[in-house]
């Protein structure tokens, strides 16, 4: 794209750093020349095929500068709006031309916010949405931590996905056949797989990366889909069966096994997540992740017993009297308690004995107790002297909890 010739009836709008600017930045000639004409074009509030070249331009030199991705949405959701791609103007921002090439948080053109999808008129064609999302791509590959990129991705899947909403109501009221296929076919689930397919690459090459996660979690959450979730297990059993200590994948198995929600796992799904954190345990003792994660079970287990206490599937009795939450408890003991002893004399696992004293904790017996007391002193003089004070607190605790019961 020759730029000059492209925009011969523009006048560009050079950048004002002031008569004495204090450290002026030395941009490449080209990038100068791109934005300049870009800040000429969202001054007019000019949407064309033409503007939306130009943003591309520029964002391939400066990927975070947030307010070209703004004007590229704006654009899109113009062109799409005019059908026959012809210019066309929209009044959702403040477009004032005072475009700041660094895209450092400096420009006055953030469009408040109005391009989110919700209520705001925005309307993208869904095949320059997925020309969009290549885009996108291309530009991430090299700036996957860029949040910019990450957003203008969310801002066109939120409509798409909206559109799958639309679809699924109308399905529900029965539209007639002929209406049906009066419209194209969108398929917004495949969309939402290919998506959850890119995301899965960007996490190959680093799988803390937050903005991924956070935009894989709301994909999950936002289509809540059965055959979604499901996938979504394989792929942290995959993600940990690599790697057991990525806590990462961790957090993404809790959100899932939970379908986003804050609803408490059955004490079924609980006793099978935690045979599974145990197994992975079992690898590599040492390892915090799965204790964390079985710990957090319990809790969740802990604080559901407590809440129906009187409900009769709390309180079903097993042989020997035991409630079904107690039953669970004891079942992990024994599987923990033999891989802590297995340990003993060798190399003591600190994370496998904090989360035996937080099961100890839970059963709220005196045994429990004593045995939790014993074992908090050991973390806090032997293995675990870094933490020693918050270890020797602990045990304070717990021994008060013994002459409470001994009373």
């Amino acid at each position: 794209m020759i730029v000059t010739e492209v925009f011969q009836d523009i006048e560009p709008i050079p950048q004002d750093d002031g008569p004495h600017p204090v450290c002026a930045i030395d941009y490449p000639e080209k990038f100068v020349e791109a934005i300049d004409y870009l800040r000429a074009l969202i001054q007019i509030d000019e949407h064309s095929e033409r503007a939306l070249q130009l943003t591309a331009l520029c964002l391939r030199y400066n990927p975070a500068n947030y307010t070209t991705w703004w004007y590229r949405r704006r654009c899109l959701s113009a062109l799409a709006l005019s059908k026959g791609g012809k210019s066309t103007s929209t009044n959702d921002g403040n477009a004032d031309g005072n475009v700041n090439d660094g895209g450092n948080g400096n420009d006055n053109n953030s469009g408040n916010g109005n391009d989110n999808g919700s209520g705001s008129g925005i309307y993208y064609d869904f095949k320059r949405i997925m020309e969009d999302l290549e885009l996108a791509s291309a530009i991430g590959g090299s700036n996957p931590k860029n949040y910019q990129i990450w957003y203008h991705r969310r801002s066109l899947l939120e409509l798409s996905f909206e559109k799958l909403e639309q679809q699924e109501q109308q399905q529900l009221e029965s539209k007639s056949e002929s209406e049906s296929e009066s419209e194209p076919k969108f398929d917004g689930k495949q969309l939402a797989r290919n998506e959850l397919k890119y995301i899965a690459g960007v996490l190959q090459e680093d799988s803390k990366n937050y903005h991924a996660w956070s935009h894989r979690q709301w994909i999950l959450k936002t289509i809540n889909d059965d055959e979604l979730w499901s996938n979504e297990m394989k792929y942290t059993t995959q993600l940990i069966d690599e790697d057991v200590r990525n806590n990462s994948a961790w957090n993404q198995r809790w959100l899932t096994t939970h379908r986003g929600k804050n609803k408490p796992l059955s004490i079924y799904d609980a006793r099978s997540e935690a045979d599974y954190a145990i197994e992975i345990t079992t690898l590599d003792p040492y390892n915090e992740s799965p204790l964390r994660y079985l710990v957090a079970l319990l809790r969740e287990q802990q604080n559901q017993n407590n809440n129906h206490s009187s409900s009769e599937e709390q309180q079903a009795e097993q042989g020997g009297g035991e409630t079904i939450f107690l039953s669970f408890l004891n079942h992990v003991e024994e599987k923990i308690g033999g891989l802590h002893e297995s340990l003993i004399g060798v190399y003591e696992s600190s994370s496998l004995m904090a989360a035996y004293i937080d099961l100890m904790e839970m059963k709220h017996d005196l045994d429990s107790f004593e045995k939790a007391s014993v074992m908090a002193n050991d973390l806090g003089v032997k293995f675990d002297i870094v933490r020693k004070k918050y270890w020797l607190m602990r045990e304070a605790k717990l021994k008060s909890k013994v002459l409470e019961l001994r009373g």
